[in-house]
């Protein structure tokens, strides 16, 4: 790490986060996300999130968006709280949110870990959303995402036939999916933290699980990330994870997820609740196999250009963390 960089960090986090620490305290932790990089703040209990810089939104309105998540997600005891977010400087082009270091012991495992997720979700979802999150219709957040990943794929002409051919069918398929949920009676919508794989929770020493990446958090229909997080493909986003599981362990999350979620409503709510999962589930399999086929396609050319681990600031990784 050049030390001149690493001065100007310290220096910004000074005069706007009334963090006195020297360079040596700063720990960049290696392979952390691909829009973001993570700056340990030496033993203060806080953690830099500093974009990359690859968001299709200026960085002001980046940073805005993401202060209203983190903040409004406070009361839910399951994501980090947020000391302050720091606007883009010339030290930090994209910003910086500085929010709480998680002690935590590993990343999430669904197979062991489902009922700590499940928790967190439930109090998630039963958190208000941020005011400036627009409430839509049940599932739209995916269908946005889906327009933005599997749709240029497909138009990229980069997939083989057969591969085409079966996902703008399941394309298809979805859009009558979420076409049949707007049709359900009184489908909650409320806040939803979206990029809900299980890497993205992190177990304390306790066994609480955390959800740490509120980067795409909305508003929309609660079933959005528990589909998300049941589903088998975004089980192999972290490596040490078992990207199978025990018969019924989807169905035992589910139910400890709704018996948290609906405790105190109507049974009627549960009753649309698991009418409307399973076209949840099938929309969120084809989300990641969105994912992938951008990734395929546009994804490695969209990130080439993002250097991992540079801070946002030119800041090279060190050589060891």
């Amino acid at each position: 790490m050049l030390k001149k960089d690493a001065q100007h960090l310290v220096h910004v986090l000074r005069e706007n986060a009334d963090l006195k620490i020297g360079v040596d305290e700063l720990r960049f932790l290696r392979g952390s996300g691909l829009n973001h990089d993570h700056v340990v703040l030496g033993d203060t209990g806080w953690l830099a999130r500093v974009p990359r810089g690859n968001s299709p939104l200026t960085g002001d309105e980046y940073l805005a968006r993401q202060d209203a998540v983190y903040r409004a997600a406070m009361p839910s005891r399951h994501t980090p709280a947020l000391l302050t977010s720091i606007s883009p400087r010339d030290e930090l082009p994209h910003g910086a949110l500085i929010v709480q270091r998680i002690d935590a012991v590993r990343k999430a495992d669904f197979g062991k870990d489902y009922r700590s997720i499940a928790t967190a979700l439930a109090s998630i979802h039963k958190t208000p959303p941020p005011t400036s999150a627009v409430p839509a219709a049940p599932g739209a957040s995916q269908r946005e995402y889906l327009d933005a990943m599997l749709v240029p794929a497909l138009k990229s002409g980069r997939l083989n036939a057969g591969t085409h051919l079966l996902l703008a069918n399941a394309l298809e398929h979805c859009g009558q999916d979420l076409a049949r949920m707007a049709r359900l009676p009184a489908l909650p919508t409320g806040f939803v933290a979206s990029d809900t794989h299980p890497a993205n929770f992190l177990i304390d020493r306790k066994g609480k699980a955390w959800m740490v990446d509120l980067e795409y958090a909305t508003s929309d229909c609660p079933l959005v990330d528990t589909a998300i997080a049941a589903c088998p493909l975004t089980r192999r986003f972290n490596p040490a994870s078992r990207p199978t599981v025990p018969v019924g362990t989807s169905h035992k999350f589910f139910r400890a997820w709704m018996n948290d979620y609906a405790q105190g409503r109507p049974d009627s709510l549960r009753q649309t609740l698991a009418e409307a999962r399973p076209a949840m589930q099938r929309v969120a399999m084809l989300g990641s196999l969105g994912w992938l086929a951008f990734w395929q396609t546009d994804g490695r050319a969209t990130m080439a250009g993002v250097p991992h681990g540079t801070a946002g600031t030119g800041m090279p990784w060190p050589e060891t963390t």
